[in-house]
């Protein structure tokens, strides 16, 4: 009796200590993975559904620059980051960090104009070549594309990725390095619908798996639970449907 008494005290404290809010930054997310300021987008509605599932609703949410989003997580004035799962900065901190299951994957590729007819199917191709890529592509995208690019002066990484599509279109640039998704949601925007087949899109790594970091172990493992359960009841995969025409899992 004096047992299933505490299994039931043990349970309420569990179920009362996630009935709270979170605070949560993106990392320089763009559309169609966060879409702003309607708060939505595939990947913010795939972490929210996750926490709801457990009884936790954002509070509040930021996109900011992953340094940024670095100091404040490890400072504990956040809750959660979202954010390419391998990313050693978050671990440079004194606090220690956790890290989620993959909650989906960008899918970064190497792009340019189709009547160009480039050539770049191995990484020394991006060496002697007009290379526009995402900030801190250098180090996400592996030591090889890293030694690459190094000693490329025509390499650049910027944070507007606004850019990218005119500066291809107009030939200023002769690649760009960008999530596939991303880049064919500025290209609407800026081009127009139709257009995606001016481009050849290349795999220049496999794909890039996300996830969240927290400061808080116990939200980790709860956030792990929520994933599992969003997709084994459905909601997950409706996500997907309702993004299945801007969301492409392979270059």
């Amino acid at each position: 009796m004096y047992q299933r008494v505490l299994f039931y005290i043990l349970l309420s404290l569990n179920i009362s200590s996630y009935s709270q809010e979170v605070s949560i930054a993106f990392t320089k997310s763009m559309a169609p993975y966060l879409i702003t300021p309607k708060e939505s987008g595939i990947e913010y509605e795939i972490v929210a559904e996750t926490l709801k599932s457990q009884g936790i609703s954002l509070a509040t949410y930021k996109n900011l620059h992953y340094k940024r989003a670095v100091k404040l997580l490890a400072k504990k004035q956040i809750d959660i980051v979202v954010s390419n799962r391998d990313n050693n900065l978050y671990f440079q901190k004194q606090v220690k960090i956790y890290s989620s299951d993959v909650t989906l994957n960008y899918v970064d590729c190497a792009i340019s104009l189709k009547k160009r007819n480039l050539s770049y199917d191995k990484m020394e191709d991006y060496s002697d070549k007009t290379v526009w890529a995402f900030k801190s592509a250098k180090e996400v995208l592996g030591r090889e594309f890293k030694r690459a690019v190094s000693s490329n002066r025509n390499y650049t990484e910027n944070y507007d990725q606004n850019l990218m599509v005119n500066m291809l279109a107009k030939e200023r640039v002769d690649i760009v390095i960008s999530d596939k998704n991303i880049f064919l949601n500025l290209l609407e925007k800026s081009l127009g619908p139709g257009k995606s087949g001016l481009f050849t899109y290349k795999k220049i790594i496999p794909i890039t798996p996300r996830n969240i970091k927290t400061h808080n172990a116990e939200l980790k493992e709860t956030f792990n639970r929520g994933l599992k359960q969003i997709k084994e009841n459905g909601v997950y995969e409706k996500i997907l449907k309702k993004y299945k025409n801007q969301y492409d899992s392979k270059c």
